[in-house]
Protein backbone atom coordinates (compact mmCIF):
# COMPACT_ATOMS: atom_id res chain seq x y z
CA UNK A 1 0.00 0.00 0.00
CA UNK A 2 1.45 3.52 -0.99
CA UNK A 3 2.06 6.29 1.68
CA UNK A 4 -0.12 8.05 -0.59
CA UNK A 5 -2.77 5.62 0.15
CA UNK A 6 -2.45 4.87 3.87
CA UNK A 7 -2.73 8.72 4.15
CA UNK A 8 -6.25 8.98 2.10
CA UNK A 9 -7.86 6.44 4.20
CA UNK A 10 -6.41 7.57 7.64
CA UNK A 11 -8.23 10.78 6.68
CA UNK A 12 -11.16 9.27 5.29
CA UNK A 13 -11.72 7.03 8.20
CA UNK A 14 -10.89 9.23 10.89
CA UNK A 15 -13.36 12.16 9.43
CA UNK A 16 -16.37 10.19 8.56
CA UNK A 17 -15.64 8.71 12.79
CA UNK A 18 -15.82 12.50 13.74
CA UNK A 19 -19.47 13.26 11.20
CA UNK A 20 -20.63 9.83 12.92
CA UNK A 21 -19.90 10.84 16.46
CA UNK A 22 -21.61 14.46 15.32
CA UNK A 23 -24.56 12.54 14.17
CA UNK A 24 -25.04 10.42 17.23
CA UNK A 25 -24.73 13.38 19.15
CA UNK A 26 -27.60 15.44 17.80
CA UNK A 27 -29.94 12.35 18.15
CA UNK A 28 -28.60 11.31 21.63
CA UNK A 29 -27.60 14.12 23.65
CA UNK A 30 -27.66 12.94 26.84
CA UNK A 31 -25.69 9.90 26.22
CA UNK A 32 -25.05 7.18 29.53
CA UNK A 33 -21.73 7.48 31.26
CA UNK A 34 -20.38 4.00 29.88
CA UNK A 35 -22.00 5.06 26.08
CA UNK A 36 -19.89 8.56 27.00
CA UNK A 37 -16.91 6.23 27.44
CA UNK A 38 -16.95 4.90 24.16
CA UNK A 39 -17.60 8.10 22.23
CA UNK A 40 -14.79 9.56 24.22
CA UNK A 41 -12.42 6.61 22.93
CA UNK A 42 -13.76 6.61 19.52
CA UNK A 43 -13.05 10.34 19.29
CA UNK A 44 -9.44 10.42 20.23
CA UNK A 45 -8.75 7.48 18.15
CA UNK A 46 -10.63 9.43 14.73
CA UNK A 47 -8.41 12.37 16.15
CA UNK A 48 -5.31 10.71 16.01
CA UNK A 49 -6.35 9.30 13.03
CA UNK A 50 -7.09 12.27 11.26
CA UNK A 51 -4.31 14.21 12.31
CA UNK A 52 -1.74 11.72 11.31
CA UNK A 53 -1.64 13.29 7.54
CA UNK A 54 0.07 16.26 8.73
CA UNK A 55 3.38 16.82 9.28
CA UNK A 56 4.22 18.37 12.62
CA UNK A 57 5.35 16.96 15.76
CA UNK A 58 4.12 17.02 19.54
CA UNK A 59 5.53 15.80 22.80
CA UNK A 60 2.72 15.15 25.81
CA UNK A 61 3.87 14.68 29.04
CA UNK A 62 1.37 13.77 31.92
CA UNK A 63 3.12 14.39 35.25
CA UNK A 64 6.14 11.76 35.66
CA UNK A 65 4.05 8.87 34.69
CA UNK A 66 3.15 9.13 31.11
CA UNK A 67 4.97 10.68 27.54
CA UNK A 68 3.72 10.05 24.38
CA UNK A 69 4.69 12.24 20.87
CA UNK A 70 3.65 12.38 17.75
CA UNK A 71 0.00 10.85 16.68
CA UNK A 72 -0.42 9.19 19.94
CA UNK A 73 0.78 12.13 21.82
CA UNK A 74 -2.69 13.74 20.28
CA UNK A 75 -4.61 10.41 21.25
CA UNK A 76 -3.49 11.37 24.45
CA UNK A 77 -4.66 14.96 24.37
CA UNK A 78 -8.24 14.27 22.95
CA UNK A 79 -8.17 11.44 25.54
CA UNK A 80 -7.12 12.98 29.43
CA UNK A 81 -8.03 16.48 28.46
CA UNK A 82 -11.70 16.67 28.36
CA UNK A 83 -12.59 20.39 27.83
CA UNK A 84 -16.60 19.52 27.06
CA UNK A 85 -16.93 18.10 30.61
CA UNK A 86 -14.86 21.35 31.91
CA UNK A 87 -17.27 23.49 30.37
CA UNK A 88 -20.12 21.21 31.84
CA UNK A 89 -18.94 21.50 35.38
CA UNK A 90 -18.36 25.22 34.37
CA UNK A 91 -21.43 25.49 33.52
CA UNK A 92 -23.40 23.85 36.33
CA UNK A 93 -21.25 25.72 38.56
CA UNK A 94 -22.99 28.55 37.56
CA UNK A 95 -25.88 30.49 39.71
CA UNK A 96 -29.30 31.87 37.69
CA UNK A 97 -31.71 33.72 39.10
CA UNK A 98 -34.37 32.14 40.32
CA UNK A 99 -38.01 31.58 38.90
CA UNK A 100 -40.72 34.03 40.32
CA UNK A 101 -43.86 33.81 41.26
CA UNK A 102 -45.38 35.63 38.54
CA UNK A 103 -43.14 33.69 36.07
CA UNK A 104 -45.24 30.72 37.35
CA UNK A 105 -48.23 32.47 37.09
CA UNK A 106 -47.84 33.31 33.42
CA UNK A 107 -46.36 30.13 31.60
CA UNK A 108 -47.56 27.15 29.59
CA UNK A 109 -48.60 24.29 31.10
CA UNK A 110 -48.98 20.62 29.48
CA UNK A 111 -51.75 19.06 31.26
CA UNK A 112 -53.41 15.60 29.78
CA UNK A 113 -50.81 16.35 26.69
CA UNK A 114 -52.47 19.33 25.88
CA UNK A 115 -50.51 23.01 26.46
CA UNK A 116 -52.08 25.04 28.23
CA UNK A 117 -51.47 29.02 29.17
CA UNK A 118 -52.51 30.78 32.47
CA UNK A 119 -51.87 34.19 33.03
CA UNK A 120 -51.71 36.51 35.96
CA UNK A 121 -52.36 32.66 37.83
CA UNK A 122 -55.49 31.61 35.38
CA UNK A 123 -57.18 30.21 32.12
CA UNK A 124 -60.83 30.53 32.09
CA UNK A 125 -62.74 28.93 29.04
CA UNK A 126 -63.65 31.65 26.27
CA UNK A 127 -66.43 30.02 24.89
CA UNK A 128 -66.03 31.98 21.44
CA UNK A 129 -62.31 30.83 20.83
CA UNK A 130 -61.78 28.11 22.93
CA UNK A 131 -64.10 25.08 21.41
CA UNK A 132 -61.45 23.09 21.25
CA UNK A 133 -59.90 23.13 24.70
CA UNK A 134 -60.08 19.33 26.20
CA UNK A 135 -63.00 18.59 28.03
CA UNK A 136 -61.18 18.53 31.87
CA UNK A 137 -59.20 22.37 30.90
CA UNK A 138 -61.82 24.66 30.83
CA UNK A 139 -60.72 26.20 34.38
CA UNK A 140 -57.22 26.16 34.93
CA UNK A 141 -55.71 27.83 37.62
CA UNK A 142 -52.42 27.99 39.62
CA UNK A 143 -53.62 27.65 43.63
CA UNK A 144 -50.00 27.00 44.92
CA UNK A 145 -46.56 26.22 44.23
CA UNK A 146 -42.82 25.99 46.07
CA UNK A 147 -39.45 26.95 45.20
CA UNK A 148 -36.27 25.08 45.95
CA UNK A 149 -33.63 23.13 43.74
CA UNK A 150 -35.37 19.81 42.58
CA UNK A 151 -31.84 18.65 40.10
CA UNK A 152 -29.46 19.55 42.51
CA UNK A 153 -27.74 21.62 40.47
CA UNK A 154 -27.23 24.69 42.79
CA UNK A 155 -30.50 26.57 41.07
CA UNK A 156 -33.95 27.70 42.72
CA UNK A 157 -36.31 25.38 40.54
CA UNK A 158 -40.22 25.50 41.81
CA UNK A 159 -43.46 22.87 41.72
CA UNK A 160 -47.02 24.32 40.48
CA UNK A 161 -49.97 23.04 41.61
CA UNK A 162 -52.86 23.33 39.17
CA UNK A 163 -56.80 23.25 39.27
CA UNK A 164 -58.31 22.44 36.74
CA UNK A 165 -61.95 21.18 36.19
CA UNK A 166 -64.54 21.61 33.23
CA UNK A 167 -67.28 23.59 35.09
CA UNK A 168 -68.68 20.77 36.92
CA UNK A 169 -68.36 18.95 39.81
CA UNK A 170 -64.76 17.94 39.51
CA UNK A 171 -62.04 19.66 40.28
CA UNK A 172 -58.66 17.94 39.65
CA UNK A 173 -55.19 18.76 41.03
CA UNK A 174 -52.06 18.35 39.18
CA UNK A 175 -47.96 18.64 40.13
CA UNK A 176 -45.83 20.07 37.36
CA UNK A 177 -42.25 20.30 38.22
CA UNK A 178 -40.41 24.26 36.41
CA UNK A 179 -36.62 23.78 36.17
CA UNK A 180 -34.54 26.70 35.97
CA UNK A 181 -33.16 26.87 32.77
CA UNK A 182 -30.37 29.36 32.69
CA UNK A 183 -32.83 31.56 34.79
CA UNK A 184 -36.05 30.98 32.66
CA UNK A 185 -38.83 28.79 33.58
CA UNK A 186 -38.85 25.26 31.97
CA UNK A 187 -41.61 22.64 31.71
CA UNK A 188 -40.52 19.12 31.02
CA UNK A 189 -43.40 16.82 30.07
CA UNK A 190 -46.87 16.36 31.85
CA UNK A 191 -48.05 17.34 34.79
CA UNK A 192 -48.82 14.58 37.46
CA UNK A 193 -52.72 14.44 38.50
CA UNK A 194 -53.27 13.42 41.66
CA UNK A 195 -57.08 13.76 42.50
CA UNK A 196 -60.64 15.07 42.37
CA UNK A 197 -61.22 17.55 45.09
CA UNK A 198 -58.14 17.38 47.26
CA UNK A 199 -57.24 19.37 50.37
CA UNK A 200 -53.84 21.02 50.36
CA UNK A 201 -51.86 21.86 53.87
CA UNK A 202 -48.45 22.34 52.67
CA UNK A 203 -46.34 22.11 50.09
CA UNK A 204 -42.49 22.32 50.12
CA UNK A 205 -38.76 21.52 48.63
CA UNK A 206 -36.20 20.36 50.39
CA UNK A 207 -32.74 18.21 49.34
CA UNK A 208 -34.38 17.93 46.05
CA UNK A 209 -37.39 16.60 47.39
CA UNK A 210 -40.69 17.73 46.85
CA UNK A 211 -43.03 17.20 49.99
CA UNK A 212 -46.86 17.47 50.18
CA UNK A 213 -49.15 17.72 53.16
CA UNK A 214 -52.48 17.34 52.12
CA UNK A 215 -56.76 15.47 52.76
CA UNK A 216 -56.92 12.89 50.59
CA UNK A 217 -60.13 10.11 50.00
CA UNK A 218 -60.73 7.24 52.37
CA UNK A 219 -63.26 4.69 50.18
CA UNK A 220 -65.53 5.96 52.74
CA UNK A 221 -65.77 9.40 52.12
CA UNK A 222 -67.50 11.37 50.32
CA UNK A 223 -65.49 13.39 47.08
CA UNK A 224 -66.30 16.57 48.67
CA UNK A 225 -65.20 15.97 52.09
CA UNK A 226 -61.55 14.14 51.96
CA UNK A 227 -60.96 12.51 55.93
CA UNK A 228 -57.52 10.99 54.86
CA UNK A 229 -54.52 12.81 56.05
CA UNK A 230 -51.59 11.76 53.95
CA UNK A 231 -47.60 13.53 53.24
CA UNK A 232 -46.34 12.40 49.87
CA UNK A 233 -42.91 12.65 48.70
CA UNK A 234 -41.82 12.97 45.26
CA UNK A 235 -38.34 13.18 43.52
CA UNK A 236 -37.08 14.10 40.21
CA UNK A 237 -36.38 11.38 37.67
CA UNK A 238 -35.89 12.07 34.10
CA UNK A 239 -37.20 15.76 34.84
CA UNK A 240 -40.34 14.08 35.60
CA UNK A 241 -41.97 13.69 38.82
CA UNK A 242 -41.81 10.10 40.82
CA UNK A 243 -43.53 9.03 43.88
CA UNK A 244 -42.10 7.80 46.94
CA UNK A 245 -44.99 7.55 49.06
CA UNK A 246 -47.03 5.22 46.83
CA UNK A 247 -49.99 5.58 46.13
CA UNK A 248 -49.70 9.55 45.18
CA UNK A 249 -52.66 9.80 42.84
CA UNK A 250 -56.43 9.43 43.45
CA UNK A 251 -57.05 8.43 39.73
Amino acid sequence: MSKELRIKISLYLGVSFILLLLAISYLQPEPSSFQYMIYRTVLAIAGAGTVAVFPGFIEVRFGKWLKATGVLGFLVVLYFYNPAQLAARNDADKKYPPITAEALKNLSYKIDDEIITINDGKREFNPDSDKGMHEKAIFVYLTDYAFGDLDGDGNIDAIAVLQVTDGGSGIYYYLSPVFNDHGSPKIVGSAYVLGDRLDFRNISIQNCKIDIQLMMHRPEDGLCCPTLFRSLEFAIKDQGLQCKTEPCSEI
